[in-house]
């Protein structure tokens, strides 16, 4: 990881060089107009395709032609096939609750609005004020641990980011390079098991049996390759990583006749012991992998409370804290299914408690949350977390802008009662501090009376954040 990330900052560094321009002595002809620079840039850019683009189209043609014989094999069979009446009233009552649950997805999508607020506890989306607003860009960004705090980007931007430092970290550490790739840009888990199982076992041939040349070589078109492995990305990256090699190869038919030739990934030589004890090496890099991660950027902002206001006003929740993938809709019609499904046979008692628990969360219709501490000298922190982050992250947030940091404090929410917020573990969807939420900080009995001592007012946010506060209103 020290490695990318150093690779990030020469990166920033050799930028830096070339925004300066073309060196020249002192005293001697000026350095020519940047616009012949910019003409040489715009005639550079109508390069041809790089081998890897090449290779990345041919691959997608693959995956493309796999799928369209997959869909015109299912439209070829009755999906109520084979059905019980029974099962098929399930099926039908299943299609109904989902398209009733994608217009309602919509219509939250489309008008965000819930009442609600006050000083303390959950605080609801207000409407947006106009059209525009409703479709602006996101406010939410990222940060990522191998670049610079301020560096904060939407997350689609933020994983394109990843991608291109990682292709260029590629050809100093193939390997690590590889897992990191498709560890972190492999969203959907399924996906990403089923690519790894697969990867798994051809490797696994491999250790069990080095010397079959049948082990060593992987069909591209193979129905299994096309559809698990390689529309994941840093799959062939990684096994180009170990050894293999793209070859055109003829397949040999039972009549001994040849077909036409193929592309195939073929590990060409048999490995010694050595060469086994690095696969097996390998093959432990990639399924012990961790994707790099990225966090929610927490947008922090410090607000003033005028001293004749009596009600704080709710944050205005933006469109976006809203908004579902296509992945995220299709996970919550796969529930609704299951649970349609669950109806139909006998639970008991806990089995059914911890199945509400689960839809509670999974149905929750919020990704981000506003989160807002209150100070006792009227100061207020503003910060943007993910609903599932913990509340231990929120204590740090805090914590990273108090003006001392060797005191204790709490903190306390406004849910129905007053309700000093311990658990550091419980979700913020747990706590119920969703979409947005205020609490309240205090310093405990002992740190309040040692600030005490000093005669002066008890410090609490850095001064700099509270000289640039703005006005709450």
């Amino acid at each position: 990881m020290q490695k990318l990330k150093d690779l990030v900052k020469k990166k920033k560094l050799d930028n830096k060089f070339k925004k300066l321009g073309g060196g020249h002595k002192l005293g001697g002809p000026a350095p020519q107009h940047r616009t012949e620079q910019a003409a040489g840039r715009n005639t550079s850019s109508t390069r041809s395709p790089s081998p890897g683009a090449q290779q990345r189209r041919s691959d997608a043609e693959l995956i493309a032609a796999a799928a369209e014989k997959r869909m015109h094999g299912k439209q070829q069979n009755d999906p109520n096939s084979g059905l019980t009446p029974m099962q098929k009233m399930v099926r039908m009552q299943a299609k109904k609750e989902l398209e009733d649950e994608q217009r309602r997805l919509a219509q939250q999508q489309q008008q965000p609005q819930q009442s609600g607020g006050g000083d303390g506890g959950s605080v609801g989306p207000q409407r947006p004020a106009d059209q525009q607003r409703r479709n602006h860009t996101s406010t939410v960004r990222y940060t990522c641990e191998i670049f610079d705090e301020d560096m904060a980007l939407p997350k689609s931007e933020m994983y394109n980011a990843i991608e291109c430092t990682l292709y260029e970290h590629m050809a100093d550490e193939p390997l690590s390079a590889s897992v990191w790739m498709l560890h972190t840009l492999c969203r959907d888990d399924e996906q990403r098991s089923a690519a790894l199982e697969t990867i798994r076992k051809y490797l696994q041939n491999i250790i069990d049996h080095p010397n079959e040349q049948k082990y060593r070589q992987i069909r591209l078109s193979n129905r299994v390759f096309a559809e698990k492995v390689l529309p994941v990305k840093g799959t062939i990256e990684f096994l180009k990583a170990i050894g293999f090699r793209e070859e055109m190869r003829a397949a040999p038919t039972t009549d001994g006749q040849q077909q036409s030739a193929e592309r195939y990934l073929v590990l060409s030589a048999e490995p010694t012991t050595g060469g086994v004890d690095r696969l097996r090496n390998a093959l432990a890099t990639l399924l012990d992998g961790k994707p790099i991660a990225i966090r929610v950027f927490r947008e922090a902002k410090v607000f003033k409370i005028e001293s004749n206001q009596q009600q704080l006003s709710n944050p205005e929740i933006p469109p976006d804290f809203f908004k579902r993938t296509v992945e995220e809709i299709q996970r919550e019609q796969q529930r609704m299914s299951e649970e349609l499904e669950k109806i139909m046979t006998l639970r008991t008692r806990k089995m059914r408690e911890a199945d509400t628990k689960r839809n509670d969360a999974e149905g929750n219709p919020f990704k981000y949350c506003y989160i807002r501490v209150r100070f006792p000298n009227s100061f207020v922190l503003q910060g943007i977390f993910n609903v599932h982050e913990r509340f231990a992250n929120v204590r740090e947030f805090v914590a990273q802008h108090l003006a001392i940091h060797h005191g204790t404090f709490t903190l306390t929410a406004a849910l129905g009662e007053q309700q000093q917020l311990r658990e550091e573990e419980h979700t913020l969807l747990d706590y119920e501090l969703v979409p947005s939420a205020l609490i309240h900080f205090q310093w405990d009995t002992e740190t309040r009376a040692s600030l005490s001592q000093t005669g002066q007012p008890i410090p609490y946010l850095l001064p700099e954040l509270e000289a640039s506060a703005q006005s709450l209103h």
